[in-house]
């Protein structure tokens, strides 16, 4: 079951992090609409992760090109 909320996950070399969070929220009763990821500049495999797991919520990745504090990460996923 899906509902109109959205989970913005900021992230900075979290890419170990996110191998688990991501099937975690898959499992979850009540799904989001959608996953948002804004990746602060990392220089790890953030979007090799995403492109290679399957889930049933829509997945958007965001990559700044500085890094971007948790804060503002999440202002630029929620705009």
């Amino acid at each position: 079951m899906h509902n109109n909320g959205s989970i913005i996950i900021p992230v900075y070399t979290g890419h170990e992090n996110l191998k688990y969070l991501l099937p975690a929220i898959n499992q979850q009763m009540l799904l989001p609409g959608e996953i948002i990821i804004v990746d602060s500049c990392s220089h790890t495999e953030v979007e090799e992760l995403i492109d290679n797991i399957h889930l049933d919520i829509p997945i958007h990745y965001h990559r700044e090109d500085k890094r971007a504090f948790p804060g503002k990460a999440r202002n630029i996923g929620a705009s």
